[in-house]
Formats: structure tokens, C-alpha cells, sequence
């Protein structure tokens, strides 16, 4: 991959309430340098940003790149369906390479969301269990902390 070789992978939940909503960013490149920023609410409300490095080696981000060639990220024109489902969870891509960035937008034709997936799942797998647990576990306790806050549930 080119030496400006990077990725901003962005889930959100869908449509809840808060305080059940989340959402993170994966971060991976340039070089190797990685990191998931957390996010335990609408960003709107201005909850805190949990911050953990990743570690990404030069073979991860070659492998991430050989992903985005074979779904044809680069050139590829992606399609959103006619009619985009309201309040389901979204995520998006933003890739930088040899100057240029690409962005996959979310809520994709069938066709155009499966040829990504793998990247998706690849960005996701960055993310060790062990670290997928402790941010869950964190999300728990600003829910809880959340209603003890307001009274109730």
C-alpha cells in the first residue's frame, strides 16, 4: 500500500433512545498506527470519547488493502437502494491511498454491501475480544449510571 495508506471504519446503532445508543470509529494507518474512539450516546449529547490504541502492523495493512482492491473500493460506483430503511444501524469507510480518499458511503445495494464486508469485518477484527468486552462493559455502566442519574429503571 502506499505510504498515506489509512481507514476510518464508523458504526452507529440504530435509532434508540438514550442512553442506548452507541457508536465507535476504527482507525487504522497510516503506517502502523491504529485506535477505536468510543462513544457511549448521540454524539449530539456530548458523552465521553473512550480512546484505545490498535495494534496494526504493515502485514494488516497490506492485507486491508488487497480486501479494498478485490471489492474494486477504489473504482467502484457505489449504490444506495431506492428506498434506504429509517432508524436501522449504519457504517461507512473512508479511504486514504496515493493521495486520493474514497469514501464508501453506508446503507448500500446488496450487492455493494457484501462486495465491502470483508474490509468491514477486517476492521472490525482489529478491535481485540478482550477490548470489545472492557468498552462493552464501559457502555453498561454509563447506561446504569445513566437512569441512576435520572431516577429510575
Amino acid at each position: 500500500p502506499p505510504p498515506d495508506f489509512a481507514l476510518r471504519y464508523e458504526w452507529q446503532a440504530g435509532s434508540l433512545p438514550p442512553p442506548h445508543h452507541y457508536e465507535y470509529a476504527i482507525h487504522a494507518g497510516p503506517g502502523a498506527q491504529g485506535r477505536i474512539v468510543f462513544r457511549p450516546d448521540y454524539a449530539q449529547h456530548n458523552p465521553p470519547a473512550w480512546t484505545e490504541p490498535l495494534p496494526v502492523t504493515e502485514e494488516t495493512l497490506a492485507g486491508l488493502y488487497r480486501l479494498l482492491q478485490e471489492s474494486a473500493a477504489f473504482t467502484r460506483a457505489w449504490r444506495r437502494p431506492a428506498e434506504v430503511p429509517i432508524g436501522g444501524s449504519y457504517d461507512w469507510l473512508e479511504v486514504t491511498a496515493g493521495g486520493r480518499v474514497v469514501r464508501v458511503p453506508g446503507q448500500l445495494e446488496a450487492e455493494d454491501a457484501a462486495a465491502i464486508e470483508p474490509v468491514y469485518q477486517a476492521m472490525r477484527e482489529l478491535v481485540p475480544q478482550a477490548l470489545w468486552a472492557r468498552l462493552m462493559a464501559q457502555r453498561e455502566a454509563f447506561v446504569q449510571a445513566y437512569y441512576d442519574r435520572e431516577g429510575g429503571q
